[in-house]
């Protein structure tokens, strides 16, 4: 509650501030008084700010890079008010991922077709809500240093959570920007044994300049998670009248205790060209007809590309403690658990690009590239006299390929990329993606058609090949696994409308199980691994996002339907739901209000399990014990606030706990928290 005082506090003192002028500049010299909410009111986040102010000038310019070629790519800023209260849920902006419970923790997503790739190191993917790879963080340029600070809370000491960010950016000049990220994620938890620490931090780097253009980052990242398995008895909340004790949600028992998962990991992206080209005038008239100022643009024609990609991983599971006869197997002879492995990837592209658009006939451009990927890994293993020593994997390969594109203009786009690899491990791998997208004008507005379409044959990653461990081990020989995906998509954004339809065939799916016998308060004989299914499976995906409005009263959706042709191997929910209604207004002209309520649904399926050994989600494989969730609604209310340079929210979340049979799980055995007051501010300082 001291947490809450103290936001308010900060928003009366920020309302309360004088307005502040400020002189601005014009292209003449011409000297104008301007006060804060003018200037604020003329700046578009979405492009650059030209405006020149003698004391603090405003304006940013965010954007992506690819992650192959170091391609800019303009981005949404990061700082939009809509919805932010959405985003301190690990369940995604549209509640759309499984979790076990905590805040910060893995998680999988139930939309099939948003599912990534499984990565190399793949015990750190499900903490996507805390890590950024490098085609998703946003670099920015700034006309004045700049910082945001966010910060989000909920609960007390004993059982809350904390989650603090920070940013800052600067330019020496146009050209050259940098600055750093800072992010701590800690959750305490509800349930005993589950919290959750994660320690983040980035250096960024920017040099756009007409021939050399360069973006750096440097990132570490530190994840302790603390494991309970999961209830022992889900009783406890689907049915606690059948106990004649009143339990709170951290005196029920769970199945783990002393139990952690450590990920420790340091990376750096480092993608740069060098442009060919030629420079050419271009005049500007000012005032006097006699006078004229001339200006050159340079018009790059050919690109010499290199991209480096450095990853260095570590993995600990440690289990001081654990059930008696919880393991079906125990493969190395320790009385506890510290399961490690450790893998280090250097990946090199180079690459030359003939560019769109340096003269009437180049309608595309072109991109040819070789790359080089050199991969490591170490894991626990056993002599033939039963002695443990760490055992040591080296792993090379060679990748061409081409990408020709057109991005320029407005009515057709395309891109066509495709990698084959050569030799090393994955030798005879093949990636291939297609993506168009055709506009045209339409009562007023533009209707954007889209089409996409990829063709991969793919090596499973070296852990679901081999992984060694205390309690599991496997040796797999597993054959390629091959996907087929078209995807349609249509935009009209004077009705708010997205529609979305995608058919995937995968042959050779390989997917993680888990298995378990379990009575009504313990677990035993658990096994888990991965499994490779040698039939086709067919997923049908058709997804509609349509936003309503009349006056201030808003209502946006996204409504999705699923069909996996085979359960067994990959269930999925047939529909997902979320639903936001809310009113949008503004106080006193300043303040502006989002005020609602939001609401997540899911139809009944068999869940993936979540297993704490591996960090994985795995498909429940025992049908006398596997477990169905869904059809349960998780409603949060809320008032979601911008006022001048903050974002702030009051919110109280699954405010439907404790209905019905109290079904709120996202994950078997793994209960959600239950109703807790949240709130949240962002604040950006312009310096």
């Amino acid at each position: 509650m001291f947490r809450l005082f103290y936001t308010i506090a900060l928003i009366a003192i920020a309302t309360a501030a004088p307005a502040q002028t400020y002189n601005q500049i014009d292209e003449q010299g011409n000297v104008t008084q301007r006060s804060e909410r003018e200037r604020v009111a003329n700046f578009n986040p979405h492009n650059n700010d030209t405006t020149t102010y003698n004391e603090t000038p405003v304006g940013l310019h965010v954007w992506t890079v690819d992650r192959r070629f170091g391609d800019i790519r303009p981005a949404e800023i990061d700082t939009m008010p809509h919805m932010f209260m959405r985003t301190t849920f690990n369940e995604g902006l549209h509640g759309e991922y499984n979790t076990t419970g905590n805040n910060f923790t893995a998680r999988q997503n139930r939309i099939f077709a948003d599912r990534p790739l499984t990565s190399q190191f793949l015990f750190t993917q499900p903490y996507s809500f805390v890590s950024v790879e490098p085609d998703q963080f946003h670099f920015v340029n700034t006309l004045s240093p700049m910082t945001n600070m966010s910060y989000y809370s909920c609960g007390d000491k004993t059982n809350g959570e904390d989650r603090l960010n920070a940013k800052f950016a600067v330019n020496a000049n146009k050209q050259l920007g940098g600055g750093f990220t800072v992010d701590y994620d800690y959750a305490r938890g509800y349930f005993s044994n589950q919290n959750t620490s994660h320690f983040g931090a980035t250096f960024f780097t920017s040099y756009l300049g007409d021939k050399y253009q360069m973006h750096l980052l440097a990132s570490t990242l530190q994840q302790k998670t603390s494991e309970n398995g999961g209830l022992e008895n889900d009783d406890y909340i689907t049915h606690s009248e059948a106990y004649s004790e009143s339990y709170s949600e951290s005196e029920i028992p769970t199945i783990l205790s002393q139990n952690w998962n450590r990920n420790n990991n340091q990376h750096v992206f480092l993608t740069h060209r060098y442009n060919v080209g030629f420079y050419r005038e271009l005049e500007r008239d000012t005032t006097d007809v006699n006078d004229t100022i001339v200006r050159r643009e340079f018009v790059p024609v050919t690109s010499f590309l290199h991209t480096l990609e450095l990853n260095n991983y570590k993995r600990t599971y440690i289990a001081y403690e654990n059930p008696r006869r919880y393991y079906a197997n125990t493969y190395l002879p320790s009385d506890t658990a510290r399961d490690e492995t450790r893998h280090l990837q250097i990946k090199n592209y180079l690459g030359v690009a003939l560019l769109e658009g340096f003269n009437k006939y180049a309608k595309a451009g072109l991109k040819v590239f070789a790359a080089h990927e050199l991969r490591k890994y170490t894991l626990p293993d056993l002599t033939t006299d039963s002695a443990t020593y760490e055992r040591k994997w080296t792993e090379h390969n060679i990748s061409v390929g081409g990408k020709i594109s057109k991005t320029e203009g407005h009515t057709l786009h395309y891109n066509a990329t495709a990698e084959l690899w050569l030799a090393g491990e994955d030798a005879g791998q093949l990636k291939a993606d297609f993506d168009t997208d055709l506009n045209f004008p339409f009562l007023g507005d533009t209707i954007r058609l889209a089409a996409s379409a990829y063709f991969y044959r793919l090596n499973p990653v070296f852990y679901q090949r081999h992984y060694h461990s205390r309690n599991f081990w496997w040796d797999n020989d597993l054959s390629k696994e091959t996907r087929t995906r078209i995807e349609g998509r249509f935009t009209y954004g004077k009705t708010n409308t997205r529609l979305r339809v995608a058919v995937e065939e995968i042959q050779n799916y390989t997917y993680f199980g888990v298995s378990n016998d379990r009575t009504d308060n313990a677990i035993w004989d658990l096994t888990a691994g991965v499994f490779q299914h040698s039939g086709n499976i067919n997923v049908l995906t058709a997804q509609l996002s349509q936003d309503l409005k009349l006056g201030p009263l808003h209502w946006d959706n996204v409504i999705t339907y699923q069909n996996s042709s085979d359960e067994s191997v990959l269930p999925l929910p047939a529909l997902n739901l979320f639903t936001n209604l809310y009113l949008h207004f503004k106080i006193a002209g300043v303040l502006t209000v989002d005020l609602g309520a939001d609401a997540t649904f899911f139809t009944k399926y068999y869940a993936p399990e979540f297993c704490p050994q591996l960090n994985q989600y795995a498909v429940q494989q025992n049908v006398d014990t596997r477990k169905k969730l869904g059809d349960y609604p998780f409603v949060n209310v809320y008032a979601n606030m911008h006022l001048k340079r903050a974002r702030f929210f009051i919110m109280m979340s699954n405010v439907a706990y404790g209905s019905g049979n109290r079904l709120s799980f996202l994950t078997p055995h793994y209960p959600t928290n239950s109703s807790i007051l949240r709130m949240g501010i962002s604040w950006n300082f312009i310096n």
